[in-house]
């Protein structure tokens, strides 16, 4: 499978199959996507103009927006309740986390987390190939946060989305302050990158950063 990222939370899956995923495309206020974006499935976590903006997206797609178990395209995707903030919702309402099985693969898009979800949910966010996470902290879990549900899941690897950068929201935090300290962090090469079966390390994920 291979992935591109544009920024933000907006990801292109593409499987060995042809079939294209589009996570969370932002409006352009936030930056500028691609005009030939296009897309078979759009997962939508929540319905924020960072998030939402569909329009932008080429394509007769299938979307999801909420939980659930879904597939299309031969494509399994569930998605999770979660909570945009840690007041169950009350300041930013409720966010849904995306599990995307294709090529072999469990790919995790946490969308805008900003709470540890649930025991239930936890159960349902193990033995994940790659986790998209949120890292940036003021609208989303901060890098400590998110260091915290790394731990709870144990995922293979983790990318980092929606920190701080240029283009993008103000007030979030760089992604050097996530990833300082760390071991085993992979720069990707390109802004297309090859999704293989990751090697499970005890007690550690692999840390990927992505070229927008």
């Amino acid at each position: 499978m291979k992935v591109r990222w544009f920024g933000h939370s907006c990801f292109q899956l593409r499987t060995e199959d042809g079939v294209r995923i589009v996570t969370d495309p932002y409006d352009p206020t936030v930056g500028t996507l691609p005009a030939d974006l296009t897309a078979d499935i759009v997962t939508v976590s929540h319905q924020h103009f960072d998030h939402n903006y569909v329009t932008a997206v080429k394509g007769r797609y299938e979307m999801f927006t909420g939980p659930g178990a879904h597939e299309a395209a031969g494509v399994k995707v569930t998605g999770i309740h979660s909570w945009h903030d840690e007041q169950m919702g009350a300041k930013r309402g409720p966010n849904t986390i995306f599990v995307i099985e294709a090529d072999g693969l469990r790919i995790c898009h946490m969308g805008d987390l900003g709470a540890i979800p649930g025991k239930e949910e936890l159960l349902s966010l193990q033995d994940l190939d790659y986790v998209m996470v949120p890292v940036g902290g003021t609208y989303t879990l901060d890098p400590q946060g998110a260091d915290r549900l790394i731990s709870m899941i144990g995922p293979r690897v983790v990318i980092p989305m929606h920190y701080g950068m240029k283009p993008g929201l103000d007030k979030l935090i760089p992604v050097a302050r996530y990833i300082e300290g760390k071991d085993d962090v992979i720069h990707a090469a390109s802004v297309e990158y090859a999704m293989v079966k990751p090697v499970k390390k005890a007690g550690r994920p692999a840390y990927l950063l992505l070229k927008p």
